[in-house]
């Protein structure tokens, strides 16, 4: 092998400066594009809970018929699609149970969704739009 030897020479005047001016920009450098990275993930993360949330509303959307909500009683239309096919089986307690008929007899809309129909005998055809419950 050969006998060289290294020899170190001193740095020129200002050179330490430079390199350490160079190395701190590539650090803000990285750092800038490690920032830029993070935010750009969180809002397209922050977009899709936005977008999925939307669907989840649609999807309930599709669920209850569209109705004109009215308060009455103390409840209004959806609180009644829910409530009605146990309040229709004795279900509820007192107190929602007066609601629910407060809610019925004052509702245009609830009353002729959930008032069962008459023929001309006076006996009851059909309710129309019931909730669909568990059992059906």
């Amino acid at each position: 092998m050969g006998s060289r030897k290294k020899t170190w020479s001193t740095c020129r005047k200002g050179e330490i400066g430079k390199v350490a001016i160079s190395l701190r920009a590539k650090r803000r450098t990285g750092l800038i594009r490690y920032c830029a990275v993070a935010l750009s993930t969180v809002a397209i993360l922050l977009s899709f809970t936005s977008i999925f949330y939307s669907l989840q509303d649609y999807r309930n959307d599709l669920r209850i018929p569209a109705v004109n909500l009215h308060t009455a009683g103390g409840i209004d239309c959806t609180d009644m699609y829910h409530v009605y096919p146990d309040y229709q089986e004795g279900q509820l307690s007192d107190e929602l149970t007066r609601r629910a008929a407060r809610h019925l007899s004052l509702c245009p809309n609830c009353k002729q969704k959930y008032t069962p129909e008459k023929d001309k005998n006076g006996s009851q055809t059909k309710t129309t739009d019931l909730p669909q419950t568990k059992d059906n």
